[in-house]
């Protein structure tokens, strides 16, 4: 099956993410713990890149 409109492909990536950030936070140990801080960075780096590229077209207007 082919998505055409990948509308919620974002999300649900920054969602899978963030699960699995928790979990490995959760179970793991040791090299888990950078592993986990990584995955749960990206939905906040994310939001940096959305809100600076707002910012970004707002300034050249």
């Amino acid at each position: 099956m082919r998505v055409r409109h990948p509308t919620f492909l974002l999300p649900v990536l920054l969602s899978a993410a963030t699960l699995f950030g928790l979990v490995v936070a959760l179970i793991g140990d040791g090299f888990a713990h950078p592993v986990s801080w990584a995955s749960l960075a990206l939905p906040v780096s994310a939001i940096g890149w959305a809100v600076a590229t707002a910012l970004w077209r707002t300034r050249d207007r």
